[in-house]
């Protein structure tokens, strides 16, 4: 998950907890106040655990000794705890009562539990709150409905046609070789040698589509992502630029997470008008979204120009880093929207 994100992250649930602790200690009050037998009780049980810490520590390396104190500090607690609920049954109140005011009782707001093996690991509640943090960032429309549960390689043709697609394979078994590169690619996300995904071909083929598909599975695993059209990408770099020469300070967000986000699709690259400096920006993006073993960054770019007009859609550097650093998946068959809506009638 992106660092920022990750920050941001735990800062929402430390205060969180701050301000659910600040709560659960007025309602403690109150109930003490109320009934100071309740209190009374209370101190007896942190008695009771500070005796027993004390005595732990000066007891002998003795193993019978410690099972003894062991005994006694238990069958002490349980006394106090039965006289603590009978205490809660007579006043009408559920004898965890006080920990109402913590979202979730699991974790107490904290995000994070210890499992039965002494690990601290992520709360279900921070995982989720994550999950949805990262869906929230991810600037993908349509993301919930793309599923490779709805994948449906039917949707495209299985006639082979060389002398239109020049590939020796039917628009079906192209697309079942994209999906079988795309799983690869989910599955091994956080090896730096996996090569980034180029998608190319003609509007209506699924390269949307396969991209929310990948989008979805890498946040699930816990990954930041960003969803851009190539248009929008080089607006946000424009802007930036364009400020930096001013000297203004303005919240950059988007622009840092193009660089920092663990996945950047760009969407319908080639549709932009044509500039040197968008191109500049293109290959500085390119360049400086390397993957290491600490740090994943992968990239994504859909795109109708064919790969063998790269370069005469752009420099050759940009089309180069492209050839070299990404898996080229051709697109090819006719406009599956098309099928889809022909199934539906």
């Amino acid at each position: 998950m992106n660092s920022n994100l990750l920050k941001e992250l735990n800062k929402e649930f430390g205060q969180k907890r701050i301000n659910s602790e600040e709560k659960r200690a007025e309602l403690v009050q109150a109930l003490f106040t109320k009934y100071p037998t309740l209190k009374d009780i209370q101190d007896e049980i942190s008695k009771v655990g500070i005796n027993f810490s004390k005595s732990l520590l000066s007891a002998r390396v003795d193993a019978s000794e410690i099972i003894k104190i062991k005994d006694a500090y238990h069958l002490q607690i349980d006394i106090l705890s039965k006289q603590k609920a009978a205490l809660y049954h007579d006043i009408g109140l559920d004898v965890d009562y006080a920990n109402t005011c913590y979202e979730c009782k699991k974790c107490k707001d904290s995000g994070f539990i210890i499992s039965e093996y002494g690990v601290r690991e992520e709360c279900t509640c921070y995982k989720m709150r994550k999950l949805n943090l990262l869906f929230s960032c991810s600037n993908f429309p349509l993301l919930e409905s793309q599923v490779f549960t709805s994948f449906d390689p039917t949707l495209y043709s299985d006639n082979i046609n060389e002398a239109k697609y020049r590939l020796k394979v039917s628009p079906r078994q192209n697309i079942i070789k994209i999906k079988n590169v795309c799983d690869n690619f989910i599955n091994n996300f956080d090896d730096p040698t996996v090569k980034n995904l180029f998608f190319s071909g003609s509007s209506g083929l699924g390269k949307t589509f396969i991209s929310g598909c990948i989008a979805n599975e890498i946040i699930s695993k816990g990954f930041s992502v960003l969803y851009l059209s190539a248009g929008a990408m080089f607006e946000i770099m424009t802007e930036h630029k364009m400020q930096a020469f001013n000297n203004k300070i303005y919240d950059d967000f988007k622009y840092k997470y193009i660089f920092e986000c663990n996945l950047l699709i760009i969407d319908d690259l080639g549709t932009e008008a044509s500039s040197d400096s968008r191109y500049s920006s293109l290959l500085s993006i390119i360049d400086s979204r390397t993957s290491t073993d600490r740090e994943i960054r992968k990239t994504i770019i859909s795109s109708n120009v064919k790969i063998s007009k790269l370069y005469e859609y752009y420099t050759e550097r940009v089309a180069s880093r492209i050839i070299g650093n990404f898996d080229i998946l051709s697109f090819i068959g006719e406009d599956i929207r098309i099928n889809t809506k022909l199934r539906i009638k």
